[in-house]
């Protein structure tokens, strides 16, 4: 651990958001001063009471980046939108713009090293497995188009101006705190069980793997440490490699539902051939299953009094994953040291559910 008497000073952008707060945990918990922005709205006064300055900026306002990038050693950049049904456009604006902006004022600026959080979907769908970082990046959603566009301006502004730069793609990402992917993993089993008494239990479909939060966090802190680590971009990603009906399976058996005694298999094809048809479907259509689910979910909160953190959404982004394999290799950041606190994840996923029945955002 770094030494509390050296107080380098770490930025970290979108502290309010889920991935940001763990890592200002993280940067904290390693000895490190943090500045932690976000915009007005997400409440930040935790971060304030662990011992972090907070500062407010938007950063597709480059007047109001100066002072969050001033006396900065490192930066975390983890703001972002991850919204997988807003307009490209919107979401460029913000992910992009937003990037360009404080990777500019922060190679003027002198910060040391600048990490940024982009995604694993900047791969999209390949037929070999597992991704490595060599493989050709093609998004298959306006999200992760927004991310890949953000890593080559700040890569180029990196090797243009002398930024020290490290690109991270972590893989879909949950734990404590997750709300938008969340939404969908902990509403619809709860949901489906009020109209079947037990959830089919399935096997088989397309293969992923996730990364949990903490592990997200540490990787970001560890890159932080590791200035050998510039100029490279490294997958994060757990070592549990599993099909969509196990992964399922392991989503449901911590929430308590009951399951079918047999297995149902998933054939990859009609997985394939469900999300396509899927996207195809108007917005009007996804519209109406979303309000479904988010009237159904309202219905939980008050019968089981919930804090109403969760609220399911269903965007055509989710689809990819059905498209094909998503399973994406870690070697890379292993060799260059770090150790994954929870790299299998139905003992993360287990650890996570806990957290959110403790703290009453589910049954």
């Amino acid at each position: 651990m770094r030494s509390k008497s050296i107080k380098e000073r770490v930025l970290v952008t979108g502290a309010g958001g889920f991935v940001g707060r763990h890592v200002v945990m993280a940067a904290i918990s390693e000895g490190f001063s943090v500045r932690a922005t976000d915009l007005p709205g997400p409440d930040l006064s935790w971060a304030e009471e662990l011992g972090a300055e907070v500062i407010r900026a938007d950063l597709t306002q480059i007047n109001q980046i100066k002072s969050i990038v001033k006396d900065v050693d490192y930066i975390a950049h983890i703001a972002a939108v991850y919204n997988l049904g807003m307009p490209r456009n919107q979401i460029c604006h913000i992910n992009v713009n937003g990037s360009k902006n404080l990777a500019e004022i922060a190679a003027r600026s002198g910060v040391r090293h600048f990490v940024n959080c982009s995604t694993a979907d900047t791969y999209g769908n390949h037929k070999k497995i597992p991704i490595t970082e060599f493989f050709r990046q093609k998004p298959e959603n306006d999200y992760a188009y927004s991310k890949l566009e953000a890593e080559k301006i700040v890569s180029l502004i990196g090797e243009r101006d002398g930024l020290a730069v490290t690109t991270l793609r972590p893989t879909m990402i949950y734990g404590p705190g997750s709300i938008y992917t969340a939404s969908l993993f902990c509403t619809i089993p709860f949901i489906v069980n009020k109209y079947l008494p037990y959830m089919p239990r399935l096997s088989g479909g397309p293969k992923l793997n996730t990364v949990h939060v903490q592990d997200m966090a540490a990787a970001t802190i560890y890159a932080i440490n590791h200035p050998e680590m510039a100029g490279d971009f490294y997958n994060v990603a757990d070592d549990c490699w599993q099909t969509v009906g196990t992964f399922i399976n392991n989503l449901i058996t911590p929430l308590g539902i009951p399951q079918t005694s047999f297995s149902i298999p998933i054939q990859r094809f009609f997985v394939k051939w469900g999300a396509e048809a899927l996207m195809l479907t108007p917005q009007t259509g996804l519209s109406m299953i979303t309000h479904f689910l988010q009237k159904e979910w309202s219905d939980h909160i008050q019968k089981h009094q919930l804090i109403p953190a969760l609220n399911p959404q269903f965007d055509k982004g989710f689809l990819t994953y059905g498209s094909g394999d998503h399973v994406f290799d870690n070697t890379k950041l292993k060799a260059a040291g770090f150790s994954f606190k929870w790299p299998d994840f139905s003992i993360g996923w287990q650890d996570t559910v806990m957290w959110y029945k403790d703290n009453h955002w589910i049954p």
